[in-house]
């Protein structure tokens, strides 16, 4: 990840969980449910990664946009949590995604995903990368 700078939407977040917390909500939408990759939808620019190739769009949330990618130095495929461009320069939500990827961090089960790094894409948006998992997704079992 490098350094702790300015430009780490971590750096200025405490690294322990609040006292307190006993429960919180992971974020369920992330993997397609037809195994095959949805197409981009060019409206919103997608982002740019040296490390990762975007395969296709998973899911959109109102916070973030979830990709789909393979790590080009482990080869594997992952899921990238981006911030919306609409979001670029609001605190509130580039502290929520920190905060997202941090209480995940801390987490370890075999029902949630692990969180592999986090950085900001070549627009200066910050994302997180996590284990991908192919099957269905939340929405989808919901509208069934």
């Amino acid at each position: 990840m490098g350094d702790m700078g300015e430009n780490d939407p971590l750096a200025d977040q405490d690294r322990r969980l609040p006292d307190g917390i006993s429960t919180c909500i992971i974020p369920a939408v992330l993997t397609d449910f037809d195994n095959q990759h949805t197409e981009f939808d060019f409206s919103v620019p997608a982002p740019t990664f040296e490390r990762y190739d975007l395969i296709g769009e998973i899911e959109r949330g109102g916070q973030g946009i979830i990709y789909r990618a393979l790590d080009k130095l482990l080869p594997r495929e992952v899921a990238i949590k981006v911030l919306r461009p609409s979001h670029i320069g609001n605190a509130r939500y580039i502290r929520g995604l920190a905060n997202e990827a941090r209480v995940m961090s801390f987490l370890s089960h075999p029902n949630i995903t692990p969180i592999y790094e986090c950085g900001h894409c070549g627009d200066d948006r910050p994302y997180y990368v996590m284990k991908y998992v192919n099957g269905r997704t939340l929405a989808h079992l919901l509208h069934k």
